[in-house]
C-alpha cells in the first residue's frame, strides 16, 4: 500500500510539469501530494 501511494504521489508530480495544466491546478496537485507524503511518512513510522 505504501508503494501505491508512493507511485501515485510520483505520477501526480511529473503531472506538474505539463506546461498545458493551469497553474491553479499544479497548485492543488501539490498540495494534495504534500498530503499522500503525509500519510506515507506516518505509515512508515507506525
Amino acid at each position: 500500500m505504501i508503494e501505491k501511494l508512493e507511485e501515485i504521489a510520483n505520477y501526480l508530480r511529473g503531472m506538474c510539469f505539463d506546461p498545458r495544466l493551469p497553474s491553479e491546478f499544479k497548485g492543488y496537485i501539490l498540495a494534495k501530494v504534500a498530503e499522500l507524503d503525509a500519510i506515507t511518512e506516518k505509515l512508515l513510522e507506525g
